[in-house]
Formats: C-alpha cells, structure tokens, sequence
C-alpha cells in the first residue's frame, strides 16, 4: 500500500517510451522495437549490469502488455487517467474500481452481495455462513 501511496508521476514506467514507439505504433512496429531493444539490453549481453535482468523484464512486460489489445486498451486508459499508481497495481485493482458518471470511485463489494439473486432458503443459509 506504501508503493501506491507513496508513488510519484516520476515513478511510473511509460511502455511506449520504453520502446520507443507511441499509442499510433501498429502491434508489427511494437515487436520490431521490442526486438532491437532486447538485443541491446538482454541479460547475456551485460553480465556485469546488476540490472540489466529488471530492464529486460520492464523491456518484456512493456511488449506483453501492447501486444495484446485487450491490455493495451486497458493500458492506454490507465495512462490518459493521469493515476499515480504503477499499473500493475491500478489493474489488480480495477475490480474495486469504477465509473460513475465519468469519474472513477471506489466500489467495494458488501459481504453479503455474493448471496443476492439465491432462493430464499438458500439466501438465509449464505448470510448464516458469513456472519
């Protein structure tokens, strides 16, 4: 919870810059960058860099997630929402957020909302087993 709230813009790792491509770049222009960079910058290539193996993995997951369009939408939306929070963890957060009237809040689900839309019978038997 610190990483997130603690987090500056500074902090966050731009894909596209990465690769040096932007959101116009096809998924062909993407993996031809991702290619020369990985050439550049593989672990093999520098064994004495410390980090060259966290680089690389950036390198790798900048490519796995503007590769495949669904995460590149989500991506593209994450990054034009100007969020102050790495995007792996606003994704692993979006379950718990939403929009409402054009503006993101929170929406936690109540212990018993998983109990909604059983059987009477069973509705009772569910809010039994979560209190």
């Amino acid at each position: 919870m610190d990483a997130i709230l603690n987090c500056r813009p500074d902090d966050l790792e731009d894909y596209y810059s990465l690769l040096e491509c932007d959101e116009l770049s096809t998924v062909e222009q993407i993996l031809a960058e991702f290619k020369i960079k990985a050439l550049e910058c593989h672990p093999d290539k520098q064994p004495g860099n410390p980090k060259a193996v966290e680089d690389f993995q950036k390198l790798q997951q900048a490519k796995e997630v503007l590769t495949n369009e669904e995460s590149r939408a989500r991506y593209d939306y994450w990054r034009r929402s100007k969020i102050t929070i790495p995007f792996q963890q606003w994704e692993a957060l979006s379950s718990s957020v939403k929009t409402v009237g054009g503006v993101q809040v929170w929406a936690f689900r109540s212990r018993g909302s998983q109990c909604i839309g059983l059987s009477k019978i069973r509705r009772t038997k569910c809010w039994k087993l979560l209190t």
